[in-house]
């Protein structure tokens, strides 16, 4: 991997790790939001608009973190690798299954994916602990706290009526 000199105190095996694991998570952000976009197409029933605003919302706060996992790619000194053949399939992102479904399904289904996302994200805070980049471990600390909000937020939707 080719990193470009930045004003940045770490060392360059350092910060190629950070950048290594930034990638894998802005791929998967990238398909996270992927996910909930195609909820929010593919909703049915007589809750749609409530639940075409739920994940409205949820998907601005996905885009939101996915640009901060990339902007700390580039300030670390890396290409930003969001394209979503650049990874595998991230294994801890359940699978979404395409098609039409109900308000209750779709929002069951972004539930399962932020919380499959939310786990993972704190994985790669301890890896970047671990590599003593604290400011990675930082922005991915951000962008638990904005997944886990948003976690809570749609879980709150799968309340009994």
């Amino acid at each position: 991997m080719t990193i470009h000199n930045m004003a940045n105190v770490l060392p360059e095996e350092t910060r190629a790790q950070s950048i290594e694991i930034l990638n894998k998570y802005l791929a998967a952000t990238l398909d996270l939001q992927g996910q909930v976009k195609h909820a929010q197409w593919c909703v049915r029933a007589h809750g749609y608009m409530a639940a075409h605003e739920i994940f409205n919302k949820v998907s601005e706060e996905v885009e939101n973190v996915t640009g901060l996992i990339a902007e700390r790619a580039g300030s670390l000194g890396g290409k930003k690798m969001g394209a979503m053949d650049f990874a595998p399939k991230a294994p801890y992102l359940v699978p979404y299954l395409l098609g039409i479904a109900g308000e209750k399904q779709q929002i069951f289904d972004v539930w399962e994916a932020l919380a499959s996302f939310s786990q993972a994200v704190r994985k790669a805070i301890d890896q970047t602990v671990a590599l003593n980049d604290e400011n990675t471990a930082d922005i991915f600390i951000q962008v638990m706290g904005s997944v886990e909000e948003q976690l809570r937020y749609v879980e709150s939707q799968l309340a009994p009526e």
